[in-house]
């Protein structure tokens, strides 16, 4: 028996051949089609969502006592100064997970190869007149080569690849770059984010494909892996109409939801790596009304160069030394 769905395809190709055999029908049909197709896309035009402010968009501020970690005392981007003090907690997190592994034996070399690595990745520098921003890694298929293959591994296979280098403008706005994504949501026609984190969306991908492929290992729910990938996909910042400001879907509540139903393992690491308090409360932050075609939202298929992202890239290595 034909379900409903085959019966309405059928019934197109009915139309649709009818319409090729009679010529004037077949321009109606066109005319139909074109005219839906309009409908559809002023529909998803007009649909506005609501997005929070993480700051202005080319806003950078001393790194402070976060910098102390890693020996750095210059300006980073106002939108990781305001993660930076739980990205150096993180960064400690890891280093530890790597020393006291028993089954992975990391030599000091190691040790210094991945905090350099992180402390690069994670805090990018503005110039003086806080035009530009420049990401110092360099040679980073050659970091972590004295490390364990399996660490070497979960790194490159994330990062390398997709964390940008170079110097970018701090205060442009620019199409992502990733025309595709296996996980999260494909970027909206309209959307922009910073030139400097032209790349995160493909980095976000990758991110939560390895996050996925922790839980599932600690045994989460199908429905729980689901709330973890919307929530770090919609985090994902983007540039406001106007250009002047870094915004995101996500906000804490989100955050909490997609921690609390993880099981307790996980849930547990997870909560050292993740401070929920660090996003915008959606009670009390600044709030925008942006076109739905203009944002990066919250969904997925299936689950900074946002500083969530880099809790996810840590994240998913520390549950991977757990299992």
């Amino acid at each position: 028996m034909a379900t409903i769905s085959h019966k309405f395809v059928l019934f197109l190709t009915a139309i649709a051949s009818t319409c090729l055999v009679l010529g004037n029908e077949s321009a109606d049909f066109r005319h139909f089609k074109e005219e839906m197709s309009l409908k559809e896309r002023y529909k998803r035009a007009s649909r506005m969502v609501t997005a929070y402010s993480l700051g202005t968009l080319d806003a950078c501020q001393d790194i402070g006592s976060a910098g102390v970690y890693c020996g750095y005392t210059y300006k980073i981007p106002a939108v990781i100064a305001r993660f930076a003090g739980q990205l150096a907690k993180d960064e400690k997190i890891i280093i530890s997970a790597l020393t006291n592994n028993p089954k992975l034996p990391v030599n000091q070399q190691c040790k210094t190869d991945i905090k350099n690595f992180l402390c690069n990745a994670f805090y990018p520098v503005c110039n003086s007149a806080n035009k530009t921003v420049t990401y110092n890694l360099r040679d980073c298929a050659k970091t972590g080569l004295t490390c364990p293959k399996s660490i070497y591994d979960a790194f490159h296979r994330t990062s390398c690849k997709n964390i940008p280098s170079g110097t970018y403008a701090s205060n442009k706005c620019v199409k992502p770059l990733t025309t595709d994504t296996k996980v999260c949501r494909k970027p909206n026609a309209n959307a922009k984010v910073p030139q400097w984190l032209i790349h995160e969306d493909q980095l976000n991908d990758n991110s939560a494909q390895n996050l996925q492929k922790s839980l599932k290992k600690q045994n989460a729910s199908a429905s729980c892996i689901q709330k973890m990938t919307q929530f770090i996909c919609g985090v994902q910042p983007f540039c406001s109409t106007d250009e002047k400001y870094i915004l995101t879907t996500g906000y804490q509540q989100q955050c909490y939801d997609a921690l609390h139903c993880l099981p307790p393992k996980a849930q547990l690491s997870l909560k050292k790596l993740i401070d929920c308090t660090l996003l915008p409360n959606a009670t009390t932050a600044k709030r925008f009304q942006i076109p739905f075609d203009s944002a990066i939202v919250s969904g997925a298929y299936t689950f900074s160069y946002n500083a969530v992202i880099l809790w996810s890239l840590v994240a998913s290595l520390v549950l991977h030394l757990l299992n």
